[in-house]
């Protein structure tokens, strides 16, 4: 089912959408692509731009056509009465679809209205209407304020960065990227006469950062975002952030900016966050995921728990982490999904009140009576599922209580989605990394070589359990690398015996162009680079 979600979203964009009866035909492909594979982060995008309406693409058109044949040939079969009634449900849905796709194929000809279950799911014609273009108000001046009173002047939010960790064990340092939960810590301060370079307003300025003029764009960002809450803001002031140590722009982008929202909404409001967040504000207020989310999600593993905020966007991620077998991450992390900056510094809030304040104090009550007992056993408990149930239906968005009852079930999923799994699989070859873009070739060791290949082998071999057989050569394209780091060992022990340098050299540039291959093989599949999470220029976002 998740090649036929990918060829709906391809084919979608191969629909026209000038009128509203076709962006809701489109609306309608993308949906059933959703309901096939929640994972398929294209269709995702596409229904976010669907009311506005989609180009044609016929640079697919090849692909569009072997796409199509594939689609009937599926149908005959979903169709048939061996298939069963759920396939027939499906077969409904997917020839309402069908039949605009593909207008010409003799089955079209007799469907004259739609006959799949689409009420309640796709929206009615009238909202893809066009949008009324109502004229814009030109933007409210900003007051400047002469003195700042801060209602917090300190505060502590951790997220999870890129940072580089140095390891001179072998009397020679190696350099590499890892993705750890940190820290970020505030101080704030009115503006100052030497603040007056970096531009005037509200703002934040990481500290530890050799090139701040590159988050200038970002602080900005903020500062729109969090005038969305409604709240008054300083016209000027700096709210200083530190993470204990460089904070690596190339690496992680924007992913700071959820963690320095809160702060700066802190410093100005009675609100005084306590939690873990991972996300993005964008402008309008929106909360989204950062890149490499599945990494930055995995790290918090290892981090001290407590509440944390995701995006609303993290929901096809949040299974994942049971088939990785670590449903303790839903016990010591009481998850939360927030959709924009409200619900993001309202949950993250150490005095939230209402419903979030209510279910906190359930689940709390369910993490301190655990005892002895295995998560599993735990969440199995017919009485403590009752009380998770009780929790998510009370509080949809807790995403612990939601994940802990599917554990609890017995109905987890046991496969890792293609993307999350290609993200897996690059995460257990990380330690190729420093080996890979390492100059100096000729002073190498076995030692070390045979260091990242245990340190790689064991994790991409535990990953086949939690692999379907469909998406095997995800996993093979890891043990490849594996075998090229062998030989690579092999003829470096070799190196100084008769023609062994040479034999040396082809192993050296084997391994780095099969690191290099795998790589972006891998980075295609997961798809998890976000272009708005990128810092475009040094002076702006």
């Amino acid at each position: 089912m998740t090649r036929l979600s990918g060829e709906l979203s391809m084919l979608s964009r191969t629909l026209g959408a000038d009128q509203p009866s076709d962006r809701r035909k489109i609306a309608q492909t993308l949906a059933l692509a959703l309901a096939l594979d929640p994972a398929n982060r294209e269709a995702r995008e596409l229904m976010d731009n669907v009311r506005d309406g989609l180009l044609r693409d016929p640079a697919d058109s090849t692909k569009a056509e072997k796409s199509k044949s594939h689609l009937w040939e599926l149908l005959a079969w979903l169709e048939s009465a061996e298939a069963g009634r759920d396939a027939q449900a499906l077969a409904a849905c997917l020839t309402d679809v069908a039949v605009v796709i593909d207008p010409y194929h003799d089955a079209a000809a007799d469907h004259k209205k739609d006959t799949g279950a689409w009420n309640g799911w796709v929206p009615e014609l009238v909202a893809y209407q066009p949008k009324e273009v109502k004229p814009v108000d030109p933007d409210p001046v900003e007051p400047t304020v002469a003195a700042v009173t801060f209602t917090h002047t300190t505060g502590t939010v951790s997220t999870p960065l890129w940072f580089i960790e140095r390891d001179n064990s072998n009397g020679r340092e190696v350099q590499q990227y890892v993705m750890k939960p940190r820290k970020i810590t505030m101080r704030t301060t009115s503006t100052r006469a030497e603040d007056e370079d970096r531009g005037g307003g509200f703002k934040f300025i990481l500290q530890g950062t050799q090139n701040y003029r590159s988050l200038d764009g970002t602080s900005d960002t903020l500062t729109r975002a969090l005038r969305t809450l409604g709240d008054k803001f300083p016209g000027s002031g700096r709210v200083y952030l530190d993470c204990s140590g460089d904070y690596l722009v190339d690496a992680n982008h924007k992913s700071i900016s959820a963690a320095a929202a809160l702060l700066m909404d802190s410093s100005v409001s009675a609100r005084e966050p306590q939690a873990t967040v991972m996300g993005i504000i964008r402008e309008d207020g929106s909360f989204k995921l950062p890149s490499r989310a599945w990494d930055r999600l995995r790290s918090l593993s290892d981090g001290p728990g407590g509440r944390l905020i995701l995006p609303r966007e993290a929901e096809p991620l949040l299974a994942s982490v049971l088939v990785m077998e670590d449903p303790a991450f839903y016990l010591k992390y009481e998850v939360l999904l927030a959709g924009s900056l409200k619900e993001l510094v309202e949950r993250a809030d150490k005095g939230a009140q209402g419903t979030v304040a209510e279910v906190g104090a359930k689940f709390a009550e369910i993490q301190v009576k655990q005892g002895t007992m295995s998560v599993g056993q735990y969440a199995a408990n017919r009485f403590v599922r009752q009380r998770l149930v009780d929790i998510a239906q009370a509080f949809p968005d807790h995403a612990s209580a939601r994940m802990l009852e599917l554990q609890g079930s017995g109905k987890r999923p046991t496969w890792l989605p293609r993307p999350v799994l290609a993200a897996e699989v690059r995460r257990a070859l990380e330690p190729v990394g420093p080996l890979a873009k390492n100059s100096d070739t000729y002073n190498l060791e076995v030692d070390t070589i045979e260091k990242v290949i245990e340190a790689c082998r064991p994790k991409v071999e535990a990953l086949e359990r939690y692999t379907d057989m469909r998406d095997r050569d995800l996993t093979t394209r890891g043990k490849d690398l594996i075998t090229a780091l062998r030989n690579l060992a092999k003829a470096r022990r070799d190196r100084d015996n008769e023609n062994g340098y040479s034999r040396y050299q082809t192993a050296i540039n084997s391994a780095k162009g099969t690191y290099e291959a795998v790589r972006r093989e891998l980075d295609a599949v997961a798809a998890d680079e976000d272009a708005d999470d990128r810092i475009r220029s040094s002076g702006g976002r």
